[in-house]
């Protein structure tokens, strides 16, 4: 019993860190953005081009832009791969995001067909309540 008050004990006597200030928060943010933005703009261009295609897709063959959108979740999924190797403090490149399309190529196909599903299944009931004359 004893042991564990004295364990406690030290505990309590720890210093947590200095609680971070604004001027420290945007520097770190201003550097972190120096050093990481050139490595997520490619994996970031490449993800417009998709959207852009998609959108090209759309003006000739709506239900085909519909059918092709899960296949957005392929550069997002890399993007969010490198956006967590650089929080975690790891090297991190382009090929990291290609490499996420490989190594999460099912997990994000199904979440973007998840997302098309959840959203239009949301966009039918939104107008379908607001062309009803029920609250």
């Amino acid at each position: 019993m004893t042991a564990n008050v004295a364990a406690s004990a030290e505990v309590d006597t720890v210093a947590l860190p200095a609680a971070p200030t604004l001027r420290g928060s945007l520097r770190a943010a201003a550097v972190d953005f120096y050093y990481n933005s050139w490595r997520l703009v490619p994996a970031n261009v490449l993800w417009a081009i998709g959207l852009v295609g998609l959108y090209v897709v759309f003006i000739f063959w709506p239900f085909g832009a519909l059918l092709l959108l899960p296949l957005l979740a392929l550069p997002t999924v890399g993007i969010y791969r490198m956006a967590a190797l650089i929080v975690r403090g790891e090297s991190v490149s382009f090929w990291d995001a290609v490499g996420a399309w490989r190594r999460f190529l099912a997990a994000a196909l199904g979440a973007g067909f998840a997302i098309v599903l959840a959203g239009a299944i949301f966009t039918v009931n939104l107008f379908g309540g607001l062309a009803s004359s029920e609250p």
